[in-house]
């Protein structure tokens, strides 16, 4: 079997293994009632229900397959983008002892107890969570999915066309004829020398920099896409990543696993050619979106607030 015949067949494979867990877990929550959980289940049809009128949702959406359209979209952008996120800040924070050190003073320093750990200002003053949590995005970021775009034909008469502009679309010196498929590859960007220095570094410092170059890097910095098509769920994806990071670190401390158990999720210096061989780089695979292996931690329990979690 050649290799793109191999390719091709593994992510079928995958994609069939997703789809019937996926119809299992519908299947399963259109089996209780609406109102069994709070979840986007039970919103989605509350709304439908206030949108026909009668506080009733259509019928139709009882069929687990007339909800496997939502399901395909929410699931992998809501939470497999989330997740591959925290497994990236996670395996960085791991591996660089005095990145981890200073995060977790700054956490257990800003809040006074683990309740006090939400949405607001003082998760808001965590300059450096969130500068961790944009570095691990921009060196393994969540989705590897080309962003391909069209330039536009133009199909109305010149006298019509109002304030569109009949500009030729020019890059780097090369006119894009309307209706080319374009894209630039969201890694690339984000690991060109020219915007991030040392680009395969770790350094969440960088993202504290107030100088002239940090409108640079921000202008660079698209893991959620840019313009039009920016990702709607943004501001969810960084106050999930910020609490779930945030909490970790008051109620436990964390390391990499000894051993080769813990090289798992890096790259393998003796790769061929060079391949995937940064040791400390999160390795990530394309899928739905990315998927990945490890990291393999071992979390140790503080003594702070620890009896908290019982009962929960």
């Amino acid at each position: 079997m050649g290799m793109n015949k191999l390719v091709v067949w593994w992510n079928k494979a995958k994609f069939d293994a997703f789809r019937a867990l996926l119809m299992r877990i519908i299947s399963a929550r259109v089996a209780l009632p609406t109102d069994a959980k709070t979840d986007f289940y039970s919103v989605a049809m509350t709304e439908a229900g206030k949108s026909n009128g009668n506080g009733k949702y259509t019928p139709e959406y009882e069929n687990p397959r007339e909800l496997w359209g939502e399901a395909t979209f929410l699931v992998p952008a809501g939470g497999m983008t989330t997740s591959g996120a925290l497994t990236a800040v996670f395996f960085y924070l791991s591996r660089h002892p005095a990145a981890y050190a200073r995060l977790a003073s700054e956490i257990r320093a800003t809040f006074p107890d683990a309740k006090a750990i939400q949405s607001g200002p003082l998760l808001a003053s965590c300059t450096y969570l969130r500068a961790v949590i944009d570095e691990s995005l921009r060196l393994s970021v969540p989705t590897t999915s080309m962003p391909w775009r069209e330039e536009e034909q133009e199909t109305a008469p010149p006298s019509t066309t109002g304030s569109r502009t009949t500009e030729p679309f020019v890059v780097g010196g090369h006119v894009i004829p309307p209706g080319t498929m374009v894209v630039v590859n969201t890694y690339c960007i984000m690991h060109n020398p020219t915007y991030f220095p040392d680009p395969f570094a770790f350094q969440p410092e960088r993202w504290l920099d107030d100088s002239a170059n940090s409108e640079t890097l921000r202008r660079a910095f698209v893991p959620f896409g840019t313009g039009e098509a920016t990702c709607l769920g943004k501001g969810m994806a960084y106050l999930e990543t910020s609490l779930v990071v945030a909490k970790t670190l008051w109620y436990f401390d964390f390391a990499r696993a000894p051993g080769e158990a813990g090289d798992l999720g890096g790259g393998n210096i003796g790769g061929k050619d060079g391949a995937r061989a940064r040791a400390d780089e999160f390795q990530l695979y394309d899928g739905i979106v990315s998927d990945h292996d490890g990291p393999n931690l071992v979390f140790t329990k503080r003594s702070v607030d620890w009896e908290e979690l019982k009962g929960v």
